[in-house]
């Protein structure tokens, strides 16, 4: 009854065809989607592809790096200029860039009068007097590295691409009046780099051979190769860093004191026991009660920083009304004790004669009394440990001293004024000649200016049209013969006329 039933095997079997289809179907479907999908993409890619060139290639970019070329070198001129005038302000004016809170001068030297600093002093030269930041030898030896890498390298590398550029086209209109020798020709138009010895067989070719027009276009082109090659040097030697340092003094019992524990002289009362203080009793310029702070003299009147305002005790909270009832008592009753009669110092009355009160270096404009009497910055004197220490004492026997892990990195005032004037030269001599240069170009509009393998052919057949004249043989010579022969033979070099010949 059942035998012609299929049974489960064959309806397995029958499921498994049925899925195996099913399957083949689903691939191929998603096979032709992706095949479309691709296409679909390939063609919108390249379509986008193609607008965009069109777009590229529209675009004038000759013009566009014209305008480049002028805004770069018009950036880099106000730069060199804008440096060089802060440079020129700065050596001027160098004593108020000073700092005000230590003795310490930019050049390491120790003195508190800060308008005696200056930064055009020779003993400077090799000097970090311009420095920034309180930096680790870490960070101070990244900026330096990269300080050569980039104003080092990289300036000079933009220094000979300028000026070759300007080089080439001068050359090119000079070979129109007068020939060049080959060595000229092979710098400028294939060396395009400065070295010591391309610099050198220029110059020799100058003097001894064939020059260009122009006297001093020479003696430009031989100097800003110099320069060029030097420059890294330069770059490298006018900068560095430098520990910040701390102004010490040498006192009477050999010990080296923080200059800020020394304090300038106003008065001494001589005979401070009269009205309970010690004899010779120093009288600081400073108040009590403030911060330790050096004793340093402004560059605006030689006055000492920090000195007591007897008009402005609340504003500063130190307490100067010793200095105050000293400067008012000499004002009423003079210096020296000359006086025999009866005085009043504060609430203490002082029988004759009055006190015997003399006085060291007074701010010419402060409120202290005597200060025209007294106004010689030459007799200024400091107290350390209840001891008289005079200026000159402290000039001869101060000196600072480095402190730890603690740097500034920066330039060398004298060499970064040298290197600035000498860019600016540079960069004035290079727009002169390339705008000589291209006023020339005008009037002679068949010239090209030789660049690359077309330079490369230039050369070799002008050298091989004078060889075959000489009738050398060259293939008999060696390096040196053929070098000797040429310079003795070829002096004369080739004009713009041969130049065009070739073009």
């Amino acid at each position: 009854m059942y035998s012609n039933r299929p049974g489960p095997r064959a309806f397995l079997s029958f499921l498994s065809k049925d899925a195996r289809g099913v399957m083949t179907r689903a691939s191929e479907h998603i096979r032709k989607t992706c095949q479309k999908t691709y296409q679909l993409i390939s063609t919108q890619s390249t379509e986008s592809y193609q607008r965009a060139r069109s777009c590229i290639t529209s675009v004038q970019w000759g013009k566009w790096i014209h305008r480049g070329y002028w805004a770069v070198s018009i950036l880099w001129t106000l730069a060199i200029l804008g440096l060089f005038a802060f440079l020129g302000l700065y050596g001027a004016l160098s004593y108020r860039f000073e700092s005000g809170d230590s003795a310490c001068r930019s050049d390491e030297t120790f003195n508190p009068v800060i308008s005696q600093y200056n930064a055009w002093a020779i003993s400077g030269f090799f000097k970090i007097n311009v420095g920034f930041g309180n930096l680790s030898f870490t960070k101070a030896k990244i900026i330096d590295i990269f300080w050569d890498i980039i104003a080092g390298r990289g300036v000079q590398a933009c220094m000979a691409f300028m000026s070759w550029h300007a080089f080439s086209k001068y050359v090119t209109t000079s070979m129109e009046f007068a020939p060049v020798t080959y060595t000229v020709f092979f710098t400028v138009f294939l060396r395009r780099e400065p070295c010591l010895y391309s610099t050198f067989s220029t110059a020799r070719s100058f003097i001894s051979c064939r020059g260009l027009r122009s006297k001093i276009a020479m003696v430009f082109m031989i100097w800003s190769m110099v320069l060029i090659t030097a420059w890294p040097t330069i770059a490298s030697a006018m900068t560095g860093y430098r520990t910040n340092r701390e102004s010490l003094v040498f006192d009477y019992k050999g010990h080296y004191i923080p200059f800020k524990e020394f304090q300038p002289i106003a008065y001494i009362i001589h005979d401070g026991w009269r009205v309970n203080l010690t004899g010779d009793y120093i009288v600081s310029l400073f108040g009590s009660g403030g911060a330790e702070r050096e004793p340093i003299i402004s560059y605006w009147d030689n006055s000492f920083w920090g000195a007591c305002s007897f008009d402005h005790l609340s504003d500063t909270g130190v307490d100067c009304s010793l200095q105050e009832a000293v400067s008012n008592y000499v004002s009423t009753y003079g210096f020296f004790g000359l006086e025999h009669i009866a005085s009043s110092f504060g609430d203490i009355e002082i029988p004759s004669p009055v006190l015997n009160i003399s006085a060291f270096y007074l701010n010419p404009d402060g409120d202290f009394y005597g200060s025209k009497e007294f106004g010689n910055l030459s007799n200024a004197a400091f107290v350390y440990s209840n001891q008289t220490y005079p200026l000159t004492y402290v000039m001869k026997n101060a000196s600072c001293q480095p402190t730890v892990d603690c740097l500034k990195w920066g330039f060398s005032f004298i060499q970064a004024f040298l290197a600035l004037l000498s860019l600016n030269i540079w960069t004035i001599g290079t727009s002169i000649l390339w705008h000589e240069a291209r006023s020339n170009l005008r009037f002679l509009p068949r010239t090209v200016i030789p660049k690359g393998w077309q330079a490369v052919l230039i050369l070799a057949k002008n050298m091989k049209r004078e060889i075959d004249r000489a009738g050398l043989d060259v293939n008999s010579l060696t390096e040196d013969q053929l070098t000797d022969e040429i310079n003795t033979r070829f002096r004369v070099g080739f004009r713009m006329s041969s130049l065009k010949h070739h073009l």
